[in-house]
């Protein structure tokens, strides 16, 4: 039994089961040209769209914010400002999620999936306050920030 639990062991600490670091996934992520270019026509079609909506939502949050210093707090319009600050919230989740599925159907799977660990991987660098330029161009950088 100690042999099976050992051989277990020592199997999933391999390097097949071992996680890439972020630097390493970051480091390794490439896109040509092209694929940058459909990627930013992408991202660009419905930006404008989304600042607008997170404009609504950030503003619905202050009317919000408003209305919790009140004494008496008109709830009719609470229930009105946060329903207008969750339909900006699944406007903005639907074109996330539409932007995220036409980059799989122009890309690929394989590069969709890949695009992801990079952006988590520049997120976990960004957080520890490292310079993500050390590991990749500031094109990608900026494509990965804006992707979400």
């Amino acid at each position: 039994m100690k042999f099976i639990i050992l051989g277990l062991m020592i199997g999933l600490s391999s390097p097949v089961f071992a996680q890439q670091s972020p630097e390493s996934v970051l480091s390794n992520f490439y896109l040509p040209n092209d694929k940058i270019q459909v990627i930013q026509a992408i991202i660009d079609k419905d930006q404008q769209k989304l600042q607008d909506d997170r404009a609504d939502i950030a503003e619905a949050q202050a009317e919000l914010a408003a209305q919790m210093y009140k004494t008496n707090p008109d709830w009719p319009a609470i229930e009105r400002i946060l329903h207008r600050a969750l339909q900006g919230e699944y406007k903005v989740r639907l074109i996330l999620i539409q932007r995220a599925f036409e980059v799989k159907k122009q890309l690929g799977r394989d590069t969709w999936v890949q695009l992801f660990k990079a952006r988590r991987a520049l997120q976990q660098i960004t957080k520890r306050g490292e310079r993500p330029l050390d590991f990749t161009s500031w094109r990608i950088i900026r494509l990965l920030r804006e992707f979400r």
